[in-house]
């Protein structure tokens, strides 16, 4: 209590904590990077209809305080996807004042990237990786489609993160209380900074190895000194054998909270997308224990205990169940009709004829694609692991290409395809990434190619950050020109002011619905345009503009032109659109 009241010395500061700092100047080399996901996060207008279904059911959410299903401004229940985004959007809307603006609803996705890339790297660094983890942090965090769908409001890259916190969770388990320990460091502090400076990489020199993996010697002289410095050595006890029989003591207590999480990670990616998520990570994790059977000697093998795999799949089904049976329930079944069976099975299928079916190789070239600038780096470095046989020693590195490669025959194996469904695969690519760096950069013995391969490291990500820039202010401001809406549908609110209700037919524009606002009235068929034309009153209605002439002569209604979408635009609009008003 004196220490608390006792006054402070003139001069003197508040101490920082060492841990705090420690932790800051650990992250820091990675924090530049996020500006690539909030720089301008909310200049310009919502793009696509993904992003004004978002904002549309977030906000109506947030108007009526109904958060159990989503619904659409003109009242259409949205049984696409599972509410957990909209959740998250509506969460941002709340604290920003009620207002689903378009940065409130690409918040979630770009605070999803920035989760994902800190998880990857703390995962690393954990596990014993320094260079590695700065490089699977920033490939990630630079890789073209992860940016760019980082910062649009889609599910796809919060279900990326969910995914990896749940196989990251998962393979913490399996291994119970080995994985708590860092990689065995066999070199001293001396050497270290020998090799480091030898290389002249300015990075930290590691010697990666889970599994006994021992850099080579530069020359005859460390060889010949390495045995007369065990006293300098700054490595951790070895493990005690009981930790390494892989029996019930390997699986202490500090394997349940892990996998707990990972249950817990699983059911909230249910609840983003449906079971699509359920499959990915099931998938990636059985795929895991099956390689590592063959790739890890017995006394070190991961195992999932029976018991927490019952327990894991209860706590993620009881984490999204209820919300399904409820929906389904609701809907009076139409929820298990439009959700499971039309946007799953008949996607998985190809049976939808609305729905394109693209051949089995999409995602080869679509990874390809997506991953740059990262993309040879990987399949570099993954080649030189396998070909050097360094992947039998790295159980991380096999962990990154079983999580990649499962992921992607997975998707693969659906009729219909889109390069955003590829973004949960992406952490895995990054971890297999930074592993097999260090271990290369760790078995050089000439300082050059290192390098040249930093200079090459440095090249790749100034090609891939000097990109955004042109994004930012050039190729974003001209998509969004594109799909202007918001001058037009002021236009129409000022012949029909809230809360009047404004009709659309056949405009089929959630964009244009968002910028209106509620109260709306869709329509699709002749018989309910006349029907609702037919009532006392003036009625407004937008529709595309070669409807005109038979509407009129359907409803018997003569509808006068009050604006055009063509003429609130900079570029000619791709889908014109007609606000008509009924003469008196």
């Amino acid at each position: 209590m004196k220490a608390i009241l006792a006054p402070r010395r003139i001069g003197t500061a508040p101490r920082v904590p060492r841990g705090l700092l420690r932790s800051v100047g650990t992250v820091a080399p990675v924090l530049p990077l996020f500006l690539l996901f909030f720089f301008q996060l909310g200049a310009r207008d919502l793009v696509s209809s993904h992003e004004a279904r978002a904002a549309q059911n977030a906000q109506r959410m947030l108007d009526t305080g109904e958060w159990g299903l989503p619904t659409l401004f003109d009242g259409q229940r949205d049984l696409q996807k599972p509410p957990g985004f909209y959740w998250l959007v509506a969460a941002a809307g709340w604290l920003a004042d009620g207002h689903v603006s378009p940065w409130v609803a690409r918040l979630p996705a770009a605070t999803g990237a920035l989760l994902a890339v800190l998880l990857v790297y703390a995962f690393l660094r954990h596990e014993g990786y320094t260079t590695g983890a700065f490089v699977a942090a920033t490939a990630l965090a630079s890789a073209n489609h992860f940016v760019a769908i980082g910062r649009t409001a889609r599910i796809d890259v919060p279900l990326a993160c969910t995914v990896a916190v749940s196989l990251t969770a998962f393979y913490r388990g399996t291994l119970g209380p080995r994985a708590s320990r860092p990689l065995n460091r066999r070199a001293s502090h001396a050497d270290q900074s020998k090799v480091s400076d030898s290389c002249g990489t300015g990075l930290p020199a590691c010697v990666p190895g889970n599994t006994g993996w021992k850099a080579r010697a530069t020359n005859a002289e460390s060889r010949q000194s390495r045995p007369n410095r065990e006293s300098e050595v700054d490595a951790e006890p070895l493990p005690r054998p009981e930790l390494e029989t892989g029996g019930r003591d390997a699986r202490g207590p500090r394997s349940a909270p892990w996998f707990l999480l990972s249950a817990l990670a699983a059911g909230a990616a249910v609840l983003l997308k449906g079971p699509v998520g359920l499959a990915l990570i099931g998938c990636a994790a059985v795929a895991f224990l099956i390689v590592e059977r063959y790739a890890s000697p017995p006394h070190a093998r991961p195992r999932l205990p029976f018991s927490a795999a019952v327990l894991g799949c209860a706590v993620a089904g009881g984490v999204a169940a209820p919300w399904f049976v409820w929906a389904n329930h609701t809907t009076g079944g139409e929820f298990v009709r439009v959700f499971f069976w039309y946007h799953n099975v008949a996607r998985f299928t190809g049976e939808s004829d609305g729905l394109a079916a693209h051949p089995w190789w999409f995602y080869g070239p679509r990874f390809a694609m997506a991953f740059l600038p990262w993309t040879f780096a990987l399949n570099f470095f993954t080649i030189w692991s396998f070909r050097s046989g360094a992947w039998r020693e790295d159980r991380v590195f096999r962990f990154g290409v079983v999580w990649l490669v499962v992921m992607v025959a997975v998707l693969s194996a659906a009729q219909f395809k889109r390069a955003d469904y590829l973004l949960p695969a992406f952490p895995g690519a990054a971890l297999a990434l930074g592993c097999a760096v260090e271990r290369w950069i760790s078995s050089r013995e000439n300082p050059l190619s290192v390098k040249i391969a930093k200079w090459a490291f440095g090249l790749a990500l100034a090609g891939g950050l000097a990109v955004w820039p042109v994004m930012w202010f050039s190729v974003e401001p001209a998509e969004a020109a594109k799909q202007e809406k918001r001058p037009f549908a002021a236009a129409v609110r000022a012949h029909a002011p809230a809360p009047q209700t404004v009709l659309l037919f056949r405009a089929e524009s959630h964009l244009l619905a968002y910028h209106l606002g509620r109260p709306l009235h869709t329509l699709v068929e002749w018989g309910e345009l006349k029907d609702t034309l037919s009532a006392p009153g003036p009625h407004v209605v937008v529709m595309p503009p070669e409807y005109v002439g038979d509407a009129e002569q359907i409803t018997g209604r003569t509808l006068l032109p009050v604006a055009a979408l063509a003429d609130f635009t900079t570029v000619r609009p791709h889908r014109p659109l007609v606000c008509l008003r009924t003469a008196e």
